[in-house]
């Protein structure tokens, strides 16, 4: 099994994986010692898609059965099938087919969830109320179809009771969770987060225009002692002519008086967001006006991409800009970016933080998150899970360091 992309996808391809171990198969660590390949594929940008056809061509050559899912399987088939004729395919969340094929009924597929160490994806939902004109995971995954509230909670009940610390709750736009059904996000957080257990909620990213209309109770909602106070709202530009071309359908000022009635409630508070270079028609004042939201907004993550012109959208169709100004404009803000978020970082320098252990680092370290999810590295022996005490001796562009209490 291999996933790619974001983390709504790697937990609907784990998903898939625990349905089959239910069912009485079992995982393997070698495409060459297994019966089925299952790729999860990402199709986010060309660079993307040009990765996942060389993945495709590779399992091919183990002759195995191949199942291939995710965005790429769905939004771009016939380019699928051009490289693997003989693969199954699926798309997000629909795998009656496999079922079919392996001949297994889907009253066999009641998978429990699964946590690696103590961190839990729970996808939410599938599909955007959006009409973003680069955007391929748009055409991929289609209109919102939220997951039942009931089920989210049995779901986040058995990865807590398995020993889950770490929730993060996924979607495409995690914002627009539930405007199918009749609720929406903060109902959704709140519910969640009064389930039994010590545990913390990352909420996944979510789009301004869905956020509008629920803000004060949204950010009622992250008052709750379990979750993180960690936003991931995207800008995509700090120009509102790019924006509208883009069909964002929200504003600069939008995403300003998001951020700041997040940052009056709470004063530990992580801002991530993305920015995109060099979509079409962007002049230099466009660009500018990107690295002045950032100076003045001054997000701690910022994840920036570069204009891809993906098959099948309103974007594709326009005429580029030329690839030495993008690569110039990209290398600009993601200098800015870096200063911004050290500046961010050292400010808690010399401060005393309870922290969860999250993960395992590199050379024997772990890797804490600070009730607002700032990354912290513990450099001595703790326990996955755990709740630590540690003073803050050091920072980096996108890390603490710890040092003893």
């Amino acid at each position: 099994m291999e996933a790619y992309g974001c983390t709504l996808n790697t937990a609907e391809n784990e998903a898939l994986a625990r349905g089959l171990v239910a069912a009485g198969w079992k995982i393997v660590k070698k495409p060459e010692t297994a019966d089925l390949l299952i790729l999860g594929t990402c199709t986010v940008i060309d660079t993307t898609e040009r990765h996942m056809i060389s993945r495709i061509r590779k399992l091919r050559e183990y002759e195995k059965i191949l199942v291939i899912t995710g965005c790429m399987a769905s939004a771009q088939p016939g380019l699928v099938r051009s490289f693997a004729p003989d693969a199954i395919l699926l798309r997000p969340g629909d795998y009656g087919e496999i079922l079919r094929v392996l001949g297994l009924s889907g009253e066999k597929i009641l998978p429990e969830p699964r946590v690696n160490d103590v961190v839990a994806a729970v996808p939410i939902a599938s599909g955007c109320t959006g009409r973003c004109s680069y955007c391929i995971t748009r055409i991929a995954r289609g209109k919102i179809k939220s997951v039942p509230l009931e089920e989210l909670k049995r779901e986040v009940g058995l990865c807590v009771r398995k020993g889950a610390r770490e929730i993060r709750l996924t979607a495409q736009d995690t914002a627009a969770y539930g405007i199918d059904r009749g609720t929406n996000l903060a109902e959704c957080i709140g519910e969640i987060a009064g389930i039994k257990g010590d545990f913390r909620l990352r909420v996944g990213m979510m789009n301004p225009r869905s956020v509008l209309p629920l803000l004060p109770a949204l950010v009622s909602s992250y008052a709750h002692r379990k979750v993180f106070k960690f936003l991931h709202l995207p800008l995509q530009s700090g120009s509102d002519r790019i924006l509208a071309h883009m069909h964002r359908d929200h504003t600069v000022e939008d995403f300003a008086r998001i951020v700041n009635a997040f940052r009056e409630k709470f004063w530990k508070f992580t801002l991530s967001t993305d920015i995109i270079v060099g979509y079409p028609s962007e002049e230099e004042a466009d660009f500018d006006a990107s690295l002045k939201i950032i100076e003045r907004v001054k997000p701690d993550i910022v994840n920036v991409t570069r204009f891809s012109p993906r098959p099948g959208t309103p974007a594709a169709r326009l005429k580029p800009i030329t690839e030495r100004i993008v690569k110039e404009r990209s290398r600009q803000l993601v200098e800015l970016r870096f200063q911004v978020s050290r500046k961010n970082l050292e400010k808690r320098i010399g401060k005393e933080e309870k922290v969860l252990v999250c993960e395992r680092g590199k050379g024997g370290t772990f890797i804490a998150r600070t009730v607002d999810y700032k990354p912290v590295i513990i450099e001595r022996e703790v326990k996955l899970g755990s709740f630590v005490d540690v003073r803050i001796v050091g920072a980096t562009d996108i890390y603490l360091i710890s040092g003893q209490p």
